[in-house]
This record gives C-alpha cells, sequence and structure tokens, in this order.
C-alpha cells in the first residue's frame, strides 16, 4: 500500500528468480485510457477484502478516516420551490453511528440558523434525510429498508414544497407531509463525507465513511417530475449540463486523473488532507453487471513527493541530506512499527559515491511520511534489514567489492543497530572470511539480496553472497543462515550454507517462536527449500522440485540424452542448469500446516519434470500453486523426492505425484519427485503466473496476489483460497499497470495489506 519511486530491476520470465526492488509511482493517465488504473504515484497499495472480476470500473475517491471533500454552495430555488439531493454511495464497513454522506450543515451553536439538509447512513443500514424547515427546527425522514454492504446504491431526497421523500434505488422508502413550513437556501460549502472531529487521540478509529461516495447532485424540477427524475437517475446517471442541475460532483472517471487539495479532475472543490493524499482508488462501477460483492481496493500513496520537514537537531541525520525523496532507491524493505501503527521502509540510494540508507516511516492512513538517515558506509551495500516490534531497525551491510581488491584484504561488514527515530544504537563488525564461523563472502551484490526477521529477542539472516575460491578453483554462489541474539549481536549463529546457488528468499516466523524461510536453489537438492532455524537449531527440506535443461554438447565423453534429444536439438547427459522455472511467493503458517506458495511452469500436458521442455524460449504455461507441509516437516526424507510425508492431509484430491530426474555436472543421474501440489490455475502455452504474493486473513484463508502475462498483456490478479487449498475465488483486478516486486513481503495492519510495487508504463 505504500509507493517508492525506483526502476524496475530485469526479472526473467522463465530464468531464476530475480528480485525487484523498485516501487509503485503511477502516473496519471489520460481519461481517455478507460481500463488503466490506480491513483497518482504510489509506494504502498492498501488492499482489503476480496478480489473481484467486473464488466465496468472506475477509479474513484475513496473516503474513510474523516475525509472530506468541500464544493461550493449550490444556489438552491427560492423558498419552498422544488428541489433534490441525491448521491450514489458504496460501503465496506457498516457504521457503528449515523455518518453524513451530502451536507449544507452545521453543528455549531454559535452558527447562524442557515443549514440547509443532512444526508446520513446510519448504523441501522439505512438512509436518513434531514430537512432545515426554519429557525431551530428540522425534520428528519429515515428509510424504511436498509441497503447492502458492498453494493452499488442510489440515494435520493426530494422535497416539493409540502412532501419530504426519501428514495433508495428509484424507490421511495420513507416520506413525511409538512404543512405551512419553507426551506431556505444556505450559504454553507456543500460537503462530501464525513468530517474528522477536531481533536483525536492517536490511533482513534475515525468515524468517517468507509467506501466510496460519487455523483452528488443537486437540481431543480417541476413538483410533479421529481420522483420521475429520481428514477431515471437511478438507472442511467446524471447527465452534465441537465436543465435544473444546480451542482454535481462525480467523483469518479474511467482513469487516474489529477487530485490536489484545491481539484478534483479539473472541479471547483477542496479536498481534506486525507484525501488529497491518498487520491484515486480503483474500484467497480456503479453499473457493473453483475454486482460485485467484495471487491478489492487499490490505495496508492506517493512517497516520491517531499517528506514531512524534521524539527532542527532531530536525531538520525548522518550527514548530508536528512530527508531525500525516493527518486530512484537501489533497494527498498518493507516494515513495520508495531508500537506506533506505522509503516516503513529501508531503503538505500541508487548505487553513488556516498549512497545514503535511510528509513521512511509512512502513517498507515496514508497522510503523511518522514524520511531519516542512517548511519552506513561510503562504499557499502544495504544486504537485509528488519525492525521489532518497537520499530526498533537492524540491517546489515556489506562493503562493495572494490576494483583490483587485495585478495588478503577481507571485505569490510556490518550490524547496524538503530532505533525508530533513526539515532544509532550500535554496530557489530562481521566476520566475512572463509574461516571459522566466517560467513564467506567474497563477493555481494547484484541480483541476489538478503532477508531478515526479528523474533523473540533475536535477528536472522538468510544472505546468497559469492564464497571464497573453493578446491576446484571457482567461486562459487549459495546462501546462508544466521541467527543473531539482540542482547549479544557478535556471539552469532552461523548454520552455515542452506542452498547452492541460491536465486531466491524471504524469511517469516511462526507462533512457536522459530524462524520460518523460503529458498530457491538450482544446485542439489534442486528445488523450493523450507527451512525452520533457532538460535539453536536448523531444519530444511525440499518441498518441491522441478524439470532441468541439459548440455547440449558433450563433455568428458558423456553420451547422448536420447529420451529427451528431437531432430532439431541434441541433448547429453550431464547439466549445469543455473535455471529455476520458479518464482517464490510465500509460506504462510496456518492451524495444522504450512502452505507454501510459488508459481512454476509445468508443460501444457500437465508434467513438471519434464528435461524435453527446459530450453531457452519454451513456451510452457507458468502457473500458480502451493503446497501444504506438516509442521514438523523436518520427520519427512530428505532430498530431491519429495515424500507424501511431509504433506499435511495426505496428497489432496486431483493432485497427481510425478516422479523423474537429471544428470548432474557429473554425468550422474539424480532422482527427483514432486507431490501434493495444489495447482491454483490451468493457464495456456505462453501464459504465466509471476510474483505471488499470500497473506493469511482472518478467516484462516489466504489471499493471494499475482500476475498474469499473456500475448493480450499484463494484468494483476488476486485468489482466495482456503488453508485446505480449495479455490475460493479468483479474478482479475482493476489497476492492471502495477508490477509486484518478487518475494517483498506484505504487512498487514489495521485491516488492510500493504506492499511494495512498480508502476510498468512509468517503471517508477
Amino acid at each position: 500500500m505504500t509507493i517508492h519511486r525506483k526502476g524496475i530491476r530485469a526479472v526473467a520470465a522463465c530464468g531464476p528468480c530475480v528480485r525487484s526492488t523498485s516501487t509503485i509511482a503511477a502516473p496519471a493517465p489520460a481519461r481517455s485510457t478507460p481500463r488503466t488504473y490506480l491513483a497518482g504515484s504510489a509506494l504502498c497499495l492498501a488492499i482489503f477484502l476480496l478480489a473481484c472480476d467486473a464488466r465496468g470500473e472506475d477509479v474513484s475517491l475513496c473516503f474513510g478516516g474523516g475525509g472530506t471533500v468541500e464544493a461550493p454552495a449550490p444556489k438552491l430555488p427560492a423558498d419552498g420551490k422544488p428541489f433534490g439531493v441525491e448521491f450514489r454511495f458504496i460501503a465496506h464497513v457498516a457504521p457503528t453511528q449515523a455518518i453524513r454522506a451530502v451536507s449544507q450543515w452545521t453543528d455549531d451553536p454559535k452558527a447562524a440558523d442557515s443549514s440547509a439538509f443532512h444526508f446520513d447512513l446510519t448504523q441501522a443500514s439505512r438512509i436518513a434525510f434531514t430537512l432545515r424547515v426554519g429557525k431551530g427546527r428540522s425534520i428528519t425522514v429515515t428509510s424504511k429498508q436498509p441497503w447492502d454492504l458492498h453494493h452499488w446504491h442510489h440515494a435520493a431526497a426530494t422535497w416539493n414544497g409540502a412532501d419530504l421523500v426519501v428514495y433508495l434505488d428509484g424507490k421511495a422508502v420513507g416520506e413525511q407531509h409538512l404543512a405551512g413550513v419553507t426551506v431556505a437556501s444556505s450559504p454553507l460549502p456543500l460537503i462530501i463525507g464525513h468530517a474528522a472531529p477536531p481533536t483525536r487521540r492517536a490511533g482513534q478509529e475515525m468515524p468517517g465513511f468507509k467506501g466510496f461516495i460519487s455523483d452528488v447532485a443537486v437540481w431543480s424540477a417541476a413538483a410533479p417530475a421529481l420522483a420521475e427524475t429520481v428514477a431515471r437517475h437511478a438507472a442511467k446517471g446524471v447527465a452534465a449540463g441537465e436543465e435544473g442541475l444546480l451542482a454535481l460532483l462525480s467523483l469518479h472517471q474511467a482513469a487516474p486523473g489529477a487530485v490536489t487539495r484545491e481539484s478534483v479532475s479539473g472541479q471547483d472543490a477542496k479536498l481534506s488532507e486525507g484525501l488529497a493524499h491518498i487520491g484515486w482508488c480503483a474500484t467497480v462501477a456503479w453499473d457493473a453487471a453483475p454486482p460485485i460483492a467484495s471487491p478489492l481496493h487499490l490505495f496508492s500513496y506517493d512517497l516520491s513527493a517531499p517528506a514531512r520537514a524534521r524539527p532542527a537537531g532531530a536525531a538520525g541525520a548522518a550527514g548530508g541530506d536528512a530527508s531525500p525523496t525516493m527518486s530512484d532507491p537501489r533497494r527498498m524493505i518493507l516494515i513495520q512499527n508495531a508500537r506506533t501503527q506505522q509503516l516503513g521502509v529501508l531503503w538505500q540510494e541508487k548505487e553513488k559515491a556516498g549512497s545514503g540508507i535511510y528509513i521512511t516511516w509512512i502513517d498507515a492512513d496514508l497522510t503523511g511520511h518522514e524520511t531519516i538517515r542512517l548511519a552506513g558506509m561510503d562504499d557499502g551495500i544495504l544486504a537485509a534489514g528488519c525492525a521489532d516490534a518497537s520499530g526498533n531497525l537492524c540491517y546489515v551491510e556489506i562493503q562493495k567489492t572494490p576494483s583490483g581488491r587485495n585478495a588478503a584484504v577481507p571485505l569490510k561488514a556490518f550490524l547496524h543497530g538503530a532505533g525508530g527515530d533513526g539515532k544509532a544504537m550500535g554496530k557489530v563488525p562481521l566476520d566475512v572470511t572463509a574461516a571459522g564461523k566466517g560467513l564467506n563472502v567474497w563477493n555481494y551484490g547484484g541480483r541476489w539480496v538478503g532477508s531478515m526477521a526479528y523474533q523473540n529477542g533475536a535477528f536472522a539472516l538468510i544472505l546468497p553472497r559469492t564464497m571464497y575460491q573453493s578446491g576446484d578453483g571457482l567461486n562459487h554462489q549459495g546462501a546462508i543462515a544466521v541467527v543473531f541474539p539482540a542482547s549479544d549481536p557478535a556471539n552469532y549463529k552461523n548454520f552455515g550454507q542452506i542452498t547452492g546457488h541460491s536465486f531466491g528468499n524471504l524469511l517469516t516466523t511462526n507462533s512457536a517462536g522459530a524462524f520460518i524461510g523460503l529458498d530457491l536453489g538450482d544446485c542439489y537438492p534442486r528445488g523450493v527449500h523450507l527451512h525452520k532455524f533457532t538460535p539453536a537449531a536448523k531444519a530444511s527440506r525440499v518441498v518441491f522440485t522441478y524439470k532441468t535443461q541439459h548440455s547440449t554438447g558433450p563433455r568428458n565423453g558423456s553420451p547422448k540424452y536420447d529420451e529427451i534429444s528431437t531432430d532439431g536439438k541434441t541433448y547429453y547427459k550431464w547439466s549445469n542448469d543455473n535455471n529455476t522455472y520458479t518464482e517464490l511467493g510465500g509460506v504462510i503458517e496456518g492451524r495444522g500446516s504450512y502452505s507454501v506458495v510459488f508459481c512454476t511452469d509445468r508443460s501444457t500436458t500437465g508434467k513438471v519434470l519434464d528435461n524435453s521442455r527446459a530450453f531457452g524460449g519454451c513456451d510452457d504455461p507458468r502457473d500458480l500453486a502451493m503446497v501444504r507441509i506438516i509442521r514438523d516437516f523436518e520427520r519427512a526424507p530428505d532430498g530431491n523426492e519429495v515424500s507424501d510425508a511431509i504433506l499435511a492431509g495426505g496428497i489432496p484430491e486431483g493432485s497427481t505425484s510425478e516422479s523423474g530426474g537429471f544428470f548432474n555436472f557429473a554425468g550422474a543421474w539424480t532422482k527427483q519427485r514432486e507431490t501434493g501440489v495444489i495447482w491454483l490455475t490451468h493457464l495456456k502455452s505462453r501464459e504465466a503466473a509471476h510474483a505471488p504474493h499470500p497473506v493469511r486473513q482472518r478467516d484462516g484463508s489466504l489471499l493471494i496476489l499475482w500476475e498474469k502475462t499473456s500475448p493480450d498483456g499484463p494484468s494483476l490478479r488476486a485468489a482466495a483460497v482456503s488453508e485446505e487449498g480449495k479455490l475460493l475465488g479468483e479474478a482479475a483486478v482493476a489497476g492492471s499497470t502495477l508490477h509486484l516486486n518478487r518475494e517483498d513481503p506484505i504487512v498487514a495492519m489495521g485491516g488492510r495489506d500493504f506492499f511494495l510495487a512498480t508502476d510498468k508504463p512509468g517503471g517508477a
């Protein structure tokens, strides 16, 4: 849900999993682009509810947190003349008190008695219209019928000089006859949304409307035509320039447009601070058919904009510009301060002399952010980082390999600690040599980055790196697992290599106090590795394995691999395949299992271990998949042959096991087996799922965001899946210009899920 500016790093559609470290900043496309969604530049996106597909989509102005739009007062007709007020709304949270949707009203007892009306949504899911009918006098009509959550509704009220009528979706649902009263116009502005209270406690929930309001109109018509006008507007909408129209604010459009504090798409209106920051949000059009029950909404926030000014002498600045914008970060890591309920982005500037490392804290309601520079080396690279529950930071920095380096001089590396205010809390030098418990870092950087997590007084690290030269004369690449006790980080535990040729990783925690990691390795074992480790012990198992490309030339007299050779290409019985044909998604702890989510290639006949289909330009589909793994997975057999014993609940219905293998670098046959895979998509040739992002919902189900690519272009997708692997719903999501950053975490907070993404057209 947050946004940064950053260029996209190279990613391979059919090769090793590459982490993208870019962020979102969606430019404002022209209105004529009917299916481009999401608001002006953004770094983090907030998501709630379940995804949907719809015939029509809009981008609308989202209300909530006390956000309002203020427009000039409509000039109502002279006293007693007929007029109508209407708007459309869709609510996603039931109000706990009556909230103002549209009003010309003040509750100030000292104000002149000039209020006109207020249109409310009540806690009983009713609409209520209050009309001022004289000095100190008002009358309220409440609908007899309720409205539904997650559905667009049309609300209207009319006054014909004698009768006040309330309508819901074009039908009269309440009325009252008023004899001998007059209605005066008001100079007060037209307010859309519920204003925030003047003061509030930190963390206090706003009473504002959680949903969308659009097509606000005030109009005048002949008394006999009021009901007819309401019915026509409910069915077809309000036309700009319509006779009798006194005010019209659509607050929606086909594509993102300009949203400032003073204007909504050029309309004369003022936005409260929260709305001006959040801007447009992808939503379902009111006339979409059929109605959508629970749409997924994407909100964006631009972290490339200037941050809040920091007070003079504030802690954290390590020299230089203490509050830069995220113009083009090299690396970004989404974190959370659970104590202050803030999001954070730990990031580093693009490679340049004195590249700084920063923490940017973002308000969870997306109303502002602050950037603080952290301590670091002039030639250091941010390798990984995380925060504890109080927002204290821990991050690893490794020196960039100098040109013409002296092999006898190891790189510098540090584990840094800092408070949430950026003030340094100390640093621990890390031994990166190949001796003892050294981390064996000959070189660090490039596409592969590390992951960190905090739990119960310890920080854990998965670090891929290029190692010192081994006995075969090569500098191999692999990942290690390390745990740092927060009380004595210098006394860290290095578990050594967890995967050879580590081409992707992520790290989280479980409810039992252990660290849970995923790692994507192309060496032996070859597959998706699931890890569990504490400061004292580590366990690892392969939970899924995949195909291998064999060499097209002989080596040391290796024979031909006739079984997969074709008339056009001859393969030999040895391989050195650095492709993994798979992208990591995440591991989610459930009530009785771990759900491991990933995307992977399989042939059009459904085979995973088909080595004849492993070559550059292969058009096999890449599907979204998951496996359910027992909590004590260390009891299952190890190796490339995944055992049924590792599956939670046994082999799922409809799932099949597959055996195969490959000839390794030495020409020896290596057996493989995959089992228990639950296929969540069944894509066609030249279609592919990418960058899955799973997050656990309150009911135990998983919401998985992912991208689909095809000859028709890319699209953002979402799937709801039960813990048992049953697909509850899968659909496209408005906002298809978004590119999900691979392996980045999702942070759940306040009923929303926050993640990093990139805008495809702008590359930011």
